[in-house]
């Protein structure tokens, strides 16, 4: 069983890859690009991530805090595949819409629907899970200071994301936000 987690995790990666760029090709066209230090801090903070779980080496964090067990590989599984699910989930909700980077879209839609109804940033809870499941799976100290690097990248994206719909839909995503938390449903 030790290396079925592994390969399992790299599967979803695999999936979430191929899914990203076939569904690329129907993007709307942009009409807005972001200009901002912290979009390439943001990048600078998802690259480091990948980094610190793929070759922990570099950083001397390959020790291993975790005792691997039956139940951490299946759980780290479990995750990881319901990050990719919310992943797509959100990600045909948003359609021609999305952006990897921040881009406003000609003809852009405030969606809410999907998974947008009960949070704001499915992308980001599912990629999140997806990598927690990563990190757990590898069970090193990369992984865990990874997903900690990683979540500060994606609270930056989430604090360019909002601060650009909140400029080109000032009401309705004010309302929605009073509506829905950002990452987790009903608490946060």
């Amino acid at each position: 069983m030790n290396n079925i987690p592994i390969m399992f995790i790299i599967l979803c990666w695999g999936i979430y890859l191929l899914y990203w760029a076939v569904s690329s090709f129907s993007q709307k066209p942009s009409t807005e690009k972001p200009k901002s230090v912290s979009y390439f801090v943001a990048v600078f903070l998802f690259g480091s991530s990948f980094m610190m779980i793929l070759v922990p080496e570099l950083f001397n964090l390959s020790a291993i805090p975790i005792n691997k067990s039956l139940l951490l590989d299946i759980t780290s599984m479990l995750i990881c595949a319901s990050g990719l699910a919310v992943c797509v989930w959100a990600r045909t909700n948003l359609a021609g819409n999305w952006s990897n980077t921040l881009d406003f879209k000609k003809g852009h839609e405030l969606i809410q629907s999907g998974p947008y109804k009960l949070i704001r940033h499915p992308i980001y809870a599912g990629f999140l899970l997806m990598f927690l499941g990563s990190a757990m799976a590898t069970s090193k100290l990369g992984g865990i200071i990874g997903f900690v690097i990683l979540l500060a990248g994606c609270l930056l994206r989430i604090r360019l994301e909002e601060d650009l719909m909140m400029k080109h839909f000032p009401v309705e995503y004010c309302e929605y936000k009073k509506n829905t938390k950002a990452l987790v449903p009903f608490l946060w």
